[in-house]
């Protein structure tokens, strides 16, 4: 390819812009980080195996990205507590492939998976 290039360059079929553009492509650009479009969500909660029960059964399948944000613009979050803003926890669960995985000392386990 390159030495094609030279040889056309130096017969005078292209001129000197077009065979630096055969020789040095422009890189294609960074895309970023896929969206995510639903958030599966698993509670399990060992004192209560009916509330465990029924978290699973309500939570059985994804979640759409668009109820999480409609439901975390009206929750107030204690900025005590979370090292992060509720803006930065929506831009995180904004993208595919994040695992969150909670253990509370009283033995609750929430984990979360955008997919």
């Amino acid at each position: 390819m390159k030495n094609q290039t030279l040889v056309r360059l130096g017969r005078k079929e292209i001129n000197t812009r077009q065979a630096y553009r055969e020789l040095f492509p422009k890189p294609k650009g960074h895309r970023g980080p896929k969206r995510a479009h639903f958030i599966k969500l698993r509670i399990r909660i060992p004192e209560s195996k009916g509330l465990t029960a029924f978290l699973a059964f309500l939570f059985w399948l994804p979640t759409p990205i668009l109820f999480v944000r409609v439901i975390l613009g009206f929750v107030k979050l204690d900025q005590e507590d979370l090292p992060f803003t509720k803006q930065e926890l929506i831009r995180l669960i904004a993208v595919r492939g994040v695992k969150v995985e909670v253990k509370s000392t009283e033995g609750v386990r929430v984990y979360l998976k955008t997919i």
